[in-house]
């Protein structure tokens, strides 16, 4: 970490100026505005811009390269198993290149808590899935969709939970100068609430989204701390409502549009009768049974969802952009302001450099492992081996190519998105009044120490994914 000394002992920290993409201009009204006083001149600008805080992700893409290529060769070689330690170095990586008002974050996980929380979620879903195929197959096969609806439930409330919990690891294990970053709060109570926002968003056609996003984003940042100090939010669910609005008028009307008419139209009886049994435990739709106009209407609900799908994966940059955007602006920490200015446009650019990359490593490395493979062949000359034995060989090497393209695509995907969208994220932010942020440090420093993960906390659920 860094130990820059300060200007006095109530600010044993100083900032450490970091180079940004954000215009200088704007700062010092926006300056002003965390402090409630008026903006300066033209000629103080300057100096105002020097004291934001910034935050700044400092690692490039060579240095990550090594550590990918290491992680998915020995998660391969361990039969998955090694993936928890890769992780776990991965967020060290991140917090680490991760400097915060000059300062970087330290992540003291360890891969052996997600591994455990690994398996204690096995224990959990192996026996579900027990159950359910008991049912389908041993004792009743017509409850066997009834039982998967159940199953599907469980899962998705299980998986609420499991995100929570999963944040809640990854922050009782982030450290900021010495600081313990923190988070309460209970996982069945986020799940309950998340599954009743679902339920509500199901049933008003998604009109209810930002409410449910604003409700839950206050829940979990109300609920973190940084040391004793707490974090606050002090936005709404109208910060979002326009970019979510323009996302459910082009994307989500239609489809909702589509279900109103087929709760007049539709002949569920019908739809109910038509579905038949295999012989397998499982149904499927016969659809000669169909009433007339169902089979149309199930073909328009069908493309309905496929446009929604579709439509919201490519506006979905755009929505995240300004909603990560409004919400960030709008926490705060014990007086601490922030500003973000997230662009959208950054993060297109970063998919479409990402899918270019994958588009060429489909093109060359089919050329590459052919001219490898057939150079091979000819040494070893396998033309003249056995029929089966040339089908061996031709399916372990198809087997190593499908999984080393896997490979080349995981790490694409770790360099060229998830690094460049981490650093456009961390880059977009500003401290607005630092110095309170310093003297507040100063005041927890003195009150609370380090933090030594318990055991207690390594049985949450783990989680397998890096940001936080």
């Amino acid at each position: 970490m860094s130990t820059d000394g300060g200007s006095g002992p109530s600010n044993p920290w100083k900032s450490v100026p970091s180079t940004g993409q954000r215009p200088e201009p704007d700062l010092a009204a926006a300056a002003a505005r965390a402090l409630d006083q008026p903006a300066t001149g033209p000629d103080q600008a300057p100096a105002q811009a020097e004291s934001q805080g910034r935050v700044v992700f400092d690692a490039g893409k060579g240095v990550l390269i090594p550590l990918a290529i290491k992680g998915y060769l020995l998660t391969l070689v361990t039969l998955g198993i090694y993936r928890f330690w890769y992780i776990t170095d991965l967020r060290r990586f991140f917090w680490g290149h991760t400097l915060v008002h000059g300062s970087p974050l330290e992540y003291v996980g360890r891969g052996l808590e997600i591994f455990l929380g690994f398996l204690i979620a096995l224990a959990i879903i192996v026996p579900l899935n027990a159950v359910v195929l008991g049912v389908s197959i041993g004792l009743n096969p017509g409850l066997a969709p009834f039982a998967s609806i159940v199953l599907s439930l469980i899962f998705g409330f299980l998986f609420l939970f499991a995100y929570y919990r999963a944040r809640r690891y990854r922050l009782n294990r982030t450290l900021w100068r010495g600081l313990r970053v923190h988070q309460t709060g209970s996982g069945w109570g986020y799940a309950a609430r998340a599954a009743g926002w679902i339920v509500l968003g199901v049933l008003t056609l998604g009109l209810s989204v930002p409410f449910a996003e604003a409700d839950l984003y206050r829940y979990r940042i109300e609920r973190m701390h940084l040391g004793a100090a707490p974090f606050s939010f002090s936005g709404s669910w109208r910060l979002i409502a326009i970019p979510y609005g323009i996302l459910w008028a082009i994307f989500i009307l239609p489809l909702a549009l589509v279900a109103v008419t087929a709760l007049f139209t539709f002949d569920f009886v019908a739809f109910a009768g038509a579905w038949v049994p295999t012989g397998t435990g499982n149904f499927r739709l016969d659809t000669t049974k169909l009433a007339p106009g169902d089979a149309t209407m199930i073909g328009a609900f069908g493309s309905g969802i496929g446009w929604t799908i579709f439509g919201l994966f490519v506006s979905y940059p755009y929505y995240y952009a300004r909603r990560t955007s409004r919400f960030f602006s709008a926490t705060a920490l014990q007086g601490v302001k922030t500003d973000m200015q997230l662009k959208a446009r950054s993060l297109y650019g970063a998919y479409l450099l990402f899918f270019l990359m994958v588009g060429l490593a489909g093109i060359v490395l089919p050329l590459v492992f052919g001219i490898l493979a057939g150079v091979l062949y000819f040494l070893i000359g396998l033309a003249s081996l056995p029929e089966a034995t040339q089908t061996i060989v031709a399916v372990i090497t198809s087997v190593i190519g499908i999984y080393g393209f896997m490979i080349v695509v995981g790490i694409l995907g770790l360099i060229y998105l998830q690094r460049r969208i981490w650093e456009l994220v961390a880059g977009a932010i500003l401290i607005l009044n630092p110095e309170l942020l310093d003297d507040l440090v100063g005041r927890l420093q003195g009150s609370e120490g380090g933090f030594g993960a318990g055991f207690a906390d390594a049985m949450d659920v783990g989680d397998f994914d890096i940001g936080l």
